[in-house]
């Protein structure tokens, strides 16, 4: 089995998770247990990002310590992860003493490049990065459109301009490939631009003592960006030579792949492999960009009245797989996309409920009409069924999950139109044809369970109960499910409410 490291972003957590947060995670969930489905090994870690003034300021305003802040905020995400049926292996906290340990150890690798200078700059709390004067629109800051304050301390820099030719030959050659690769073309047209030193360290004192403090240096804690990234080691138990480090880390045979908003692109495609070059720790191998999910076109805040909870949606629909489904199937992966509720009522009305629920409905009730057990002996639809699969993987691997969720539809069609030409409810049709069509829809429909895991992992489970298969079934089970294509015993089908009921 090859080994995978999958990784989100973490969230800063001075404010609610909204929806937007929402398609990362399920994109990287969907990924994690694609791979894992199709034999791969796989590592899928997330945390929080709590060493900013943004989170001393949240908690201010809560009348809280930062850490009873940061600790409240933390049982949120993991309650929201948790619903949206996230399966990660590890959840990292940046205020942890194992993440400050690991960001310590790089800096000691780092500290022979390391040197101090006095800074002055416009820099955006929201951001919590220092902006060029010519990037700012109308004096603003072109993501976050509030005024950056000015600043001027002394800090302590890493010499990014040193790794600029190196950076851009990694992209040349793409020994990190990046994903869109028109995502590639940007970062290369920022480095021909060049690059300039960066501040790792902040003022203590203007943190208000909140953060982790650089070994030997009281009055100074680490830049909120240099310390998150980290978490990529920390996670696996960096500086520790774990299992999971070695495997998922400084494995030859391993692939790192993270998975990020296009507005955290230059920390990750720039800084990141830069701090990592400069501590002789191996790179990453693939970053894949996905944009914004916008509310009437703009991003969501709870100032603009624009911001969706995924519990709100998960409520409505009393459950998270439509959620899932909707942010996997109704937007490009790479491209900002519109969140509307009349959308995802659409969709869920015309490929769930009257889609993929009324075709399992259909056809469990046919079965338990017949008052029997089914033994499912041949697949007349398995050429079928091979040509969606194929499509299935072959879009899910180039992160193409949209086209991969339609390759599953695809066959769910097949099999709709399957029934309706063969009518197995009618009187004058003999017993060994009516076998044959009831094993084909019986093998179909766990073929469809197989590819909806990912997506609806628990839609998936639901389907194959009604079939007869245990109430948990395990990922070796779904793998022998897709290479069966006919059975020795007997299985009895359950009567199971309809997966998606009217709302």
């Amino acid at each position: 089995m090859k080994k995978i490291y999958l990784t989100t972003s973490i969230p800063y957590i001075n404010a609610e998770i909204h929806i937007g947060h929402s398609l990362e995670f399920v994109q990287a969930d969907f990924f994690a247990r694609f791979l894992s489905l199709f034999g791969k090994e796989i590592f899928l870690a997330t945390g929080s990002d709590e060493n900013s003034l943004k989170v001393v300021k949240a908690a201010q305003k809560n009348n809280l310590s930062p850490q009873e802040f940061t600790k409240r905020q933390v049982g949120r995400i993991k309650i929201i992860l948790k619903k949206l049926e996230i399966d990660y292996n590890h959840f990292q906290r940046t205020s942890s003493q194992s993440h400050s340990s690991a960001v310590k150890e790089i800096f000691q690798r780092i500290k022979k490049e390391v040197y101090e200078k006095e800074y002055q700059g416009f820099y955006c709390p929201e951001c919590e990065a220092y902006l060029k004067k010519d990037s700012l629109k109308e004096g603003r800051c072109p993501v976050h459109k509030i005024k950056p304050i000015f600043l001027k301390e002394k800090n302590l820099f890493f010499p990014l301009s040193k790794y600029q030719e190196k950076l851009k030959k990694i992209y040349l050659r793409k020994k990190i490939e990046i994903i869109p690769h028109s995502r590639t073309e940007e970062v290369i047209s920022f480095l021909n631009q060049g690059l300039e030193d960066i501040s790792i360290s902040r003022d203590k004192k203007r943190a208000e003592n909140w953060g982790i403090e650089v070994p030997g240096r009281k009055d100074q804690i680490f830049y909120v960006w240099f310390d998150a990234l980290i978490n990529y080691l920390s996670n696996l138990g960096f500086p520790r030579e774990t299992k999971s480090y070695l495997n998922f880390w400084q494995n030859k045979d391993r692939e790192v792949i993270h998975f990020i908003g296009k507005d955290i692109l230059k920390f990750h495609a720039i800084l990141w492999p830069a701090v990592l070059l400069a501590a002789r720790i191996p790179l990453p191998n693939k970053i894949f960009v996905h944009g914004f999910l916008l509310s009437e076109g703009e991003k969501m805040s709870k100032s603009k009245g624009n911001f969706v909870r995924p519990e709100e949606v998960i409520e409505k629909f009393k459950q998270a797989d439509v959620l899932r489904y909707f942010l996997l199937r109704e937007f490009s992966p790479f491209e900002d996309g519109d969140f509307s509720w009349q959308r995802i009522e659409e969709r869920y009305n015309s490929d769930l409920r009257n889609g993929l629920g009324n075709l399992v409905s259909r056809i469990i009730t046919l079965f338990l009409r017949e008052g029997r057990t089914i033994l499912p002996k041949k697949m007349k639809l398995l050429p079928q069924y091979q040509k969606a699969r194929s499509d299935y993987y072959s879009f899910g691997n180039q992160f193409f999950f949209q086209r991969a969720v339609d390759s599953l539809f695809s066959f769910i069609k097949e099999v709709d139109v399957y029934i309706n030409k063969e009518k197995p409810w009618q009187k004058d049709i003999s017993s060994k044809r009516k076998e044959e069509i009831f094993s084909t829809l019986w093998l179909s429909l766990t073929k469809i369970a197989f590819l909806t895991y990912p997506i609806m992992p628990k839609v998936s489970q639901q389907i194959l109960y009604a079939l007869g298969f245990n109430k948990k079934i395990k990922l070796e089970e779904l793998r022998i499910i897709d290479r069966k294509n006919s059975y020795q015993k007997k299985f009895k089908v359950r009567k199971i409410p309809h997966l998606f009921p009217k709302i």
